[in-house]
């Protein structure tokens, strides 16, 4: 396996790079020509029991639904880690589901706050939450990790920062700029240093985590100069969110555009616990979930992609057809130092699988995956099954093509 390192290149470079695999013979002699990937015959393809037609998102609605909805309000505002800070390039989680709410509560190691959030800060309606690290192995570097936490009232999300900050013995932090911040340094249980900032906005309370496990000996410093700049950075940009309330969310609109009734839908595949995540995020919500948010920002910036709608799969929207034809070369390159490629599924010129190869440690970030191009959308369909894969990407391309000519 290559170093994680080795992928620092730019996007562009490695769209190129994987372009000359989309275009050329491999991957099942597929061939491709500058106007964009051939149209399917979606008579010819096998989708199996999956679902190639649009359904009614607002029959799926829940009592969940809203509130996964505003969640992604937040993340369509709030700063990434590495709008913070340039070095944390690493998102080595795989899910897009960041929306936290009651009964999807976040958790806080090494402060004393972690199954007990309710009772220790009741009140929480709706949330977001983000990750960064400095290195892929998050015990090599320092890790960011920034949940903004909308409460009932002003008055609850105080509460939340007195009582979670009492929880365990700690060393106070002031940090410059932010005389009202409550700031503390702790270690966790394999001690390492963390320290933990709370940073209220009237029912708006932003909750960092900097984690260090590799400072001999450790100094507080440089973690508070990424703290007050990450402070700078969600203090401009949550101003942009204006806040539904609560009584409105069940009114929210579950679909943007028709992209999420696009998409194809879970089965039994549901992610297990929490609420379903699925839905249309904007664009800068949708690089919270990027694996390498540096290499996908780039994509993204030449391609054009305005929204990203996730159920079962992904569905990126582009400028145009050639945008996204850039694009799926560019998100193939995210996972290059564990992917191989491989035959796409049956009489689906154009769609282009990758996987990892048998003699290699199994990266569950990484999952065989095809990329199906229609028109300006680029979807990416996973599964760690074969043939359920090719089944899927049939369905997915089913459902773009729709009523458009591919019925």
């Amino acid at each position: 396996m290559q170093p994680a390192g080795h992928r620092t290149r730019t996007v562009l470079a490695c769209a190129t790079a994987v372009a000359v695999l989309i275009t050329g013979a491999a991957c099942g002699g597929h061939e491709n020509t500058a106007a964009g990937p051939p149209i399917i015959d979606v008579s010819k393809i096998d989708s199996g029991n999956y679902p190639g037609t649009p359904v009614d998102i607002e029959k799926t609605r829940t009592d969940d639904s809203g509130y996964v909805r505003e969640a992604i309000r937040i993340g369509g505002v709030v700063p990434l880690a590495m709008d913070v800070d340039s070095r944390f390039i690493y998102e080595p989680h795989p899910s897009y589901a960041r929306n936290l709410a009651a009964k999807n509560h976040p958790v806080y190691f090494g402060i004393g706050v972690d199954d007990n959030f309710n009772a220790v800060a009741p009140g929480l309606v709706v949330g977001w939450t983000t990750t960064g690290q400095r290195r892929l192995d998050s015990s090599m570097g320092r890790v960011l990790n920034m949940d903004t936490l909308r409460f009932t009232d002003a008055d609850h999300a105080a509460a939340a920062v007195k009582n979670m900050s009492s929880q365990v013995p700690s060393r106070p932090v002031t940090l410059t700029g932010y005389p009202a911040a409550t700031a503390i340094v702790t270690q966790n249980s394999v001690g390492y240093n963390i320290l933990t900032v709370w940073c209220l906005r009237n029912d708006l309370l932003l909750i960092l985590q900097l984690v260090d496990p590799v400072s001999i000996p450790f100094d507080v410093a440089p973690l508070a100069d990424i703290a007050k700049n990450a402070l700078d950075k969600w203090n401009s940009a949550i101003a942009g969110y204006s806040e539904t309330p609560a009584d409105k969310f069940a009114a929210l609109p579950l679909d943007v555009d028709g992209m999420l009734s696009r998409t194809l839908p879970f089965d039994k595949d549901a992610p297990p616990g929490g609420m379903d995540p699925e839905g249309v995020y904007p664009r800068q919500a949708a690089l919270h979930s990027a694996n390498r948010p540096d290499l996908v920002k780039a994509a993204f910036d030449d391609a054009g992609v305005d929204e990203m709608s996730a159920a079962a799969t992904q569905i990126y929207r582009t400028r145009d057809a050639a945008a996204a034809t850039r694009l799926a070369a560019a998100l193939a390159k995210e996972h290059d130092d564990v992917w191989v490629p491989m035959d796409g599924p049956p009489n689906m010129p154009g769609v282009h699988c990758f996987k990892q190869p048998d003699s290699k440690d199994t990266d569950w970030n990484a999952p065989p995956t095809c990329f199906a191009i229609y028109d300006r959308y680029v979807a990416a369909v996973d599964s760690l099954n074969i043939q359920e894969l090719y089944q899927r990407t049939a369905a997915q391309y089913k459902l773009l093509a729709y009523g458009h000519g591919g019925k």
